[in-house]
């Protein structure tokens, strides 16, 4: 069980974060703190897996917690939901290792993919050696000219959700339980992904009732 630590200071989005972290049955938020001193006293005597947390706040914002962390070589992953949205302050983040960054209002989707992509790091350096390809998995960039309307980090968080279920063909209720994107969201992508011949398309007519698509990705031209 993953145990996660929300430090926001208004209600509504800590308990939007909550409940979005609890949708995932193997993550426990062990506590939500208002500010950065709070979460800063608790972090000293307890360990988590990761961190959910907003830029303004009182007493302790949460750049100067961050730095705080990273000097007493707190080192546990970040990920930023807040309405901060200067370059200056997102490069330094980065710049501190966070995992992901969200500027409010952000969606159900976009905050999964964070999720996900923590998921990826501690499976990319959980082991001794890590692979040039590991890496490159994880860092994921595309050369795809995607048409309005499509973004290219979910692009990639679905081709890495495919990638999981090599050889497997999956239909859209599948594969937006796996993703948690949403149907609609995936007919797109898929359709795409399927015109630049990434995945394959079957269809399986079943026994009983309207037959289905179903899909599955080809490794092989990554």
């Amino acid at each position: 069980m993953k145990k996660v630590l929300i430090v926001e200071d208004d209600q509504m989005v800590a308990h939007i974060n909550t409940k979005y972290i609890q949708r995932n049955v193997f993550y426990s938020v062990v506590k939500v703190v208002n500010d950065g001193k709070e979460a800063l006293d608790f972090l000293k005597d307890n360990k988590v897996d990761l961190i959910i947390l907003d830029v303004y706040m009182p007493r302790i914002n949460g750049l100067t917690l961050v730095k705080r962390l990273r000097e007493i070589n707190c080192l546990t992953d970040i990920i930023m939901v807040t309405a901060a949205n200067e370059n200056e302050t997102i490069d330094e983040f980065f710049k501190l290792g966070v995992i992901d960054y969200l500027v409010k209002p952000f969606s159900y989707e976009r905050f999964q993919m964070a999720i996900k992509r923590f998921e990826q790091k501690v499976d990319t350096f959980s082991k001794k050696y890590v692979s040039q390809n590991d890496i490159d998995k994880f860092l994921k960039v595309s050369n795809y000219k995607l048409p309005k309307g499509l973004q290219i980090e979910t692009l990639n968080y679905l081709i890495e959700v495919l990638s999981k279920n090599e050889g497997y063909y999956m239909d859209i209720e599948e594969i937006a339980k796996n993703s948690n994107l949403s149907k609609g969201s995936l007919r797109k992508y898929l359709e795409f992904l399927e015109d630049n011949g990434k995945v394959v398309k079957e269809i399986d007519y079943g026994a009983i009732g309207r037959p289905k698509h179903k899909f599955h990705i080809k490794i092989d031209q990554e």
